[in-house]
């Protein structure tokens, strides 16, 4: 949704019993069941799972070597793969191409879907609009981590791709658990290695820079709101957090497996994670221990969120934390904190729902303010009913420019009009969205002036305006109107020169015009 501010509301879950069902598998068909319901179709051993814009759910399966689509309709299809172990089929049909052991999956900002190809040291992109499947990182070879860095990212040689996420810079992250390293692919195609060291396995480095720990077996990646990377370690049963400054830290678990308690301290609990996502401040793990357990990372407490500890399969439509799972692994996240869950050995893609409650937000910008040129512009807003934590993305003329945890933002102006405007996420437990708007806040060059621009090539006359607005320049090709908020009043996108515009239907106030949308200049409509 693009408005003049754009603020998300958190949309806490009410307290009370979360529910777990089955939206995949358990069926008994002949076949795998695909053109049908899914939660009659046989999905024989799901590994990983994805969701795209459109809601639609992926499903990596390595019985079937096949990747798998929920639509929003909750019919299944297969997607990629035949279900033969192999590597053909690049530049044809993801339908037929081979596959061998397809496993975590991510979704780009265009719906295309990428996954690791673990046995086939590569990871994989299926163009969702046409269908057809390429390589976009690997080579085939099976080698350590490091082959390849600062080269093209199909060039590079993997030892067990396992994870891919994105980053919100359109980098593409890849863990590569026997290399024991986390790889990076920019959006240009290079590949760096961006932490662990090179096929060391071990436990080492938290306080310094990524690329100098060692890490053992990284298997899980995501991301949290503030781009810090998250790395669940299945064998070095530790999660750990690389910051946007590749600064590695741990922040839970001890290096032990086994279950030693609730509502104790994220680094103090054993884990073995088998499955990561992070989103509203928490992160949700699986693990071997068949449970799925959240951190608060603002209080640094575990808790059980569902599971036993005991496996099997008890049925649905029950209270979570009396479910029974037999290994789960993937996890995903979509629609108000619904939790996705892999039960692998169960067949199942299993789904943890809790009612919510709506909360009405109220968010406002500071005003209008002058700057000049070269300073240092302070915007503050206020929010309230979005919960104690919560990101702000702000945005100039709707590109972002940073993301803070606090109500203010800095930047240095430069010519022209700036129209800053935020979006507000909030970070509470089984948080879904929705949004509003308010106010925007506009920051004009103090000039002293009417020009704003760092070239003048047009004039306007006469100002004060009352009902014709006259231009004249060289090479005008478009010209906006603009009031106060930053809200387009009038556009000519046939301009020419002279020119003069109708301006009897504004209000009385002050203007901003912008030719060539570069070119800004101040008027007054009496």
């Amino acid at each position: 949704m693009k408005k003049l501010l754009l603020i998300l509301i958190s949309l806490p879950f009410a307290a009370g019993a979360q529910i777990i069902t089955t939206i995949a598998g358990g069926g008994t068909i002949t076949g795998l069941g695909d053109g049908g319901l899914a939660t009659i179709a046989r999905v024989p051993d799901p590994q990983c799972l994805a969701f795209d814009r459109a809601g639609n759910l992926y499903i990596s399966d390595i019985l079937e070597n096949r990747v798998r689509k929920v639509d929003a309709t909750g019919v299944i299809t297969t997607i990629a793969g035949p279900g033969t172990v192999g590597i053909i089929g690049d530049g044809g049909p993801a339908t037929s191409a081979y596959l061998h052991t397809p496993l975590g999956m991510v979704c780009d900002t265009f719906d295309n879907l990428y996954f690791a190809d673990w046995s086939n040291y590569r990871v994989r992109k299926v163009n969702t609009a046409t269908g057809v499947i390429t390589t976009y990182a690997g080579n085939g070879t099976n080698i350590f981590a490091g082959s390849g860095d600062g080269g093209q990212a199909t060039a590079a040689q993997f030892n067990s791709p396992v994870d891919v996420k994105f980053d919100r810079k359109g980098n593409l992250y890849i863990a590569d658990n026997s290399a024991h390293a986390v790889r990076r692919v920019s959006p240009s195609g290079v590949i760096t290695t961006i932490a662990g060291m090179g096929g060391l396995p071990g436990f080492s480095g938290d306080g310094g820079p990524a690329t100098a720990a060692k890490l053992k077996d990284p298997r899980y990646l995501a991301f949290d709101d503030l781009g810090n990377l998250y790395i669940g370690e299945q064998l070095g049963r530790r999660i750990r957090r690389v910051d946007t400054s590749g600064i590695i830290q741990t922040i839970a678990g001890t290096g032990l497996s086994g279950y030693n308690g609730d509502s104790i301290s994220a680094t103090s609990a054993n884990i073995s994670p088998t499955g990561l996502i992070v989103f509203n401040n928490e992160i949700y793990l699986s693990t071997s221990d068949y449970r799925i357990r959240k951190i608060n990372l603002g209080n640094d407490s575990i808790y059980t969120i569902a599971g036993t500890g005991v496996l099997g399969y008890n049925g649905d439509g029950i209270a979570a934390t009396t479910a029974q799972f037999n290994n789960p692994a993937g996890l995903a996240e979509r629609d108000c904190g619904n939790i996705y869950i892999a039960d692998a050995s169960n067949a199942r893609v299993r789904q943890i729902t809790s009612p919510p409650v709506l909360l009405t937000p109220a968010v406002t910008l500071s005003g209008i303010t002058g700057y000049v040129a070269g300073s240092t512009v302070t915007v503050t807003a206020t929010v309230s009913n979005a919960g104690i934590n919560y990101t702000i993305h702000w945005m100039n003329d709707g590109t972002e420019f940073a993301v803070t945890t606090v109500p203010t933002v800095t930047y240095i102006k430069t010519a022209g009009t700036d129209t800053i405007t935020a979006r507000v996420v909030p970070m509470s437990t089984y948080s879904c969205y929705d949004s509003t708007t308010s106010a925007g806040h506009v920051v004009y060059v103090q000039t002293g002036i009417d020009c704003f621009a760092t070239n003048q090539v047009f004039d306007i006359y006469p100002n004060p305006a009352y009902n014709v607005l006259n231009i004249t320049g060289t090479d005008i090709k478009s010209v906006a109107i603009y009031n106060f908020l930053g809200q387009v009043m009038h556009t000519y996108g046939q301009a020419r020169s002279p020119m003069q515009i109708d301006v009897s239907d504004l209000p009385k106030g002050v203007y901003f015009i912008k030719v060539n949308g570069l070119e800004v200049r101040r008027f007054v409509k009496q």
